[in-house]
């Protein structure tokens, strides 16, 4: 369980490269997971083959078989709109979840990309 709370984007991306940065293989995946606008939050996601990376368990299927990936995403204005219609939106309309299987996300079937509109 990971568990984030930041006051800017520029923040939490800057955080994310520190860490991927203190390893070399895990260095050539990092990508900025997020990005913001007065009024815009976009969850950037590339998809990443990591069967080259060395060491990787090749039974990576039976490792992640029972995990799930779940994102919230809380705001301080209400969510327009968004583009990805598997983020689901709370009651009170300001904050956003994202639930799949990690093996879904791996096999491309589920994808975290999504722009959301806030008011």
């Amino acid at each position: 369980k990971i568990s984030f709370d930041f006051d800017s984007v520029a923040a939490i991306n800057d955080g994310f490269e520190s860490a991927m940065s203190k390893d070399e293989h895990a260095k050539s995946f990092f990508f900025a997971p997020f990005d913001a606008s007065e009024n815009r939050f976009k969850r950037n996601y590339i998809h990443q083959d990591y069967s080259a990376v060395n060491g990787w368990n090749n039974n990576f299927i039976e490792v992640f078989e029972n995990s799930t990936f779940i994102a919230v995403y809380r705001f301080d204005k209400n969510v327009v709109s968004q583009s990805n219609s598997n983020y689901l939106r709370s009651k009170n309309g300001k904050a956003v979840m994202f639930k799949s299987s990690f093996l879904d996300l791996i096999k491309k079937r589920s994808t975290l990309l999504n722009t959301i509109t806030l008011k």
